[in-house]
């Protein structure tokens, strides 16, 4: 081979860590959002003119980047997708790319209109086939065991990228995942399927199993101690007043796509914190604080 490391050689880590790495140096165009060999390139403009030449721009540097990796572009898995716009189909030579509406990165499904339906019913599929497997796996086991695979096969799905849809959730959405949650829940706790004089909620408050709701307010509200340096810092000059005196900050704007992102949902959910989990520097401390919030406001 003129270029490169066999798959298991001992040169191939090290190589395939610098080829990634420079990956996040390759370009000033646009902003590149990357994990390993999975990566996105994300372009903006005033103008859908401009995005298209800048999109044509940054694809052009990309071919020329693995060009210079003695490697080639997977045109096959190449996707492009527009907000507010569909852009120009992309002509590579030999193949040419059409736009498309949703594309996955890392997991989870990203839509033009950044809705999350698609998202939302891949997760449940994934939470029904779980719960098949609970049925038919842990049939032979303790109840206790089979709430140990509900928290693997069925809360990992849910918690993968949780903080990014969870708290966007819609009402029906919502309903879409716990429905399929509670065929998990019967699962576990070995009841039919099907019933009409069994209640489902008591059974997971039971089991110690948390709602998708609980797990939604979780991920807003630890994204919200996140930003909290950030959130005080946007804070304007004025008097003080009760609020203030609770480490409140001012409603953020929800119109449009604003509503659509998880740092406005976390801004709003940040002033329903304890002002002691404000000014709590402690991971462990907080993450306890928001646990009993949780489970007082569901309880």
């Amino acid at each position: 081979m003129d270029v490169g490391s066999g798959q298991g050689h001992v040169l191939s880590p090290p190589l395939y860590n610098i080829g990634t790495l420079s990956q996040y140096f390759w370009t000033t165009i646009s902003i590149f959002f990357g994990y390993a060999d999975d990566g996105s390139d994300l372009v903006s403009a005033p103008t859908i003119s401009e995005c298209n030449l800048k999109i044509r721009k940054v694809m052009a540097a990309r071919q020329e980047w693995y060009k210079l990796a003695g490697m080639s572009l997977n045109n096959s898995k190449t996707k492009i997708m527009g907000f507010g716009f569909t852009p120009d189909p992309l002509d590579l030579g030999d193949v040419t790319i059409e736009p498309s509406s949703s594309m996955k990165f890392l997991g989870f499904e990203i839509q033009n209109n950044l809705g999350q339906d698609l998202h939302v019913n891949a997760v449940a599929n994934k939470i029904r086939h779980a719960a098949a497997q609970i049925r038919a796996n842990g049939r032979n086991f303790r109840t206790s065991d089979r709430r140990r695979l509900y928290m693997g096969l069925v809360q990992g799905h849910l918690c993968s990228n949780g903080s990014t849809y969870l708290p966007l959730l819609s009402k029906s959405e919502s309903e879409i995942l716990q429905t399929a949650c509670n065929a998990a829940i019967r699962s576990v706790a070995k009841l039919p399927r099907k019933s009409w004089d069994i209640s489902i909620s008591d059974v997971r408050k039971k089991l110690n199993i948390p709602s998708v709701q609980a797990l939604a307010d979780k991920a807003i509200l630890m994204q919200a101690w996140k930003f909290r340096s950030q959130f005080v810092t946007d804070v304007p000059g004025g008097p003080e007043t009760r609020s203030r005196s609770n480490g409140n900050v001012p409603h953020p704007d929800q119109k449009g796509w604003l509503g659509k992102m998880i740092v406005t949902q976390a801004k709003r959910a940040y002033n329903t914190l304890p002002k002691e989990c404000k000014e709590c520097n402690n991971l462990k401390k907080a993450k306890l604080t928001i646990m009993k919030l949780i489970k007082a406001n569901n309880s």
